[in-house]
């Protein structure tokens, strides 16, 4: 079974230096129903120019951070201080309690994907790692890029999947969501035909226990995080 969630459906916050869009429920967005597995938060942000996020606090949480343009600093204390450009990932297990900031000192916005966790435990120790999908990767095959495994570029404390894949105009894919297990799609750039969904940018997918065909209308870009089927799943209507 798949379910679409089209742009216009997700939550929205504007600021003077942040807009955002919520796939799930965030700060002031709030829906009780919206859930879907260990996934907590995915937000699709533009960070204005010349603005930033102060130092403030996470804990217990997995933070995977994706910048599709522009040039984000990344400074956490104690840790080290990177600016990330497009195709950069920056990724924070928060465990703890870690502190860090995220700014854009640069002359155009970022926009950021910025997705957020539940660990399989609490307490742990802080951690950050950096990670790329840059052109050094080959387009049209999906890129296994986080995951509880230490053979992938970046390791989580959850038994989730995620995966990036650039996909050239008019090309075919597949990606199998096998028995038990459930997926979340975002077409981040681009347009696309996923079975029998026509797919705009920033819209999303719940993926359960099945298959999906992607075949690109134009260059497109998605990410998609795997995971156990939940049995509390509550999708947005």
């Amino acid at each position: 079974m798949i379910k679409k969630i089209e742009k216009k459906q997700l939550g929205t916050a504007y600021h003077t230096w942040i807009q955002s869009l919520f796939h799930f429920s965030h700060t002031n967005y709030h829906q009780p129903s919206n859930t879907f597995g260990v996934l907590r938060v995915i937000n699709d942000d533009i960070l204005h120019a010349g603005s930033g996020h102060d130092l403030h606090k996470h804990k217990d949480v997995e933070i995977l951070t994706y910048i599709l343009e522009g040039d984000l600093t990344h400074t956490p204390r104690q840790h080290e201080i990177k600016t990330l450009h497009r195709g950069d990932l920056y990724y924070m297990s928060a465990g703890g309690g870690i502190d860090h900031g995220e700014f854009n000192w640069g002359d155009t916005s970022v926009r950021m994907i910025q997705i957020w966790i539940k660990p399989n435990e609490k307490g742990l120790t802080p951690n950050v790692q950096y990670a790329s999908f840059n052109s050094n990767h080959a387009k049209n095959q999906w890129h296994l890029i986080a995951s509880p495994t230490e053979t992938t570029p970046i390791t989580i404390y959850q038994e989730a999947y995620i995966w990036l894949i650039e996909l050239e105009a008019f090309k075919q894919t597949q990606f199998d969501i096998k028995k038990g297990r459930q997926a979340y799609l975002i077409q981040l750039e681009g347009s696309s035909m996923i079975n029998d969904e026509e797919m705009a940018s920033r819209d999303g997918m719940e993926i359960y226990e099945d298959r999906i065909e992607i075949k690109t209308h134009e260059q497109s870009q998605f990410i998609l995080i795997e995971m156990a089927l939940a049995s509390d799943n509550h999708q947005i209507e």
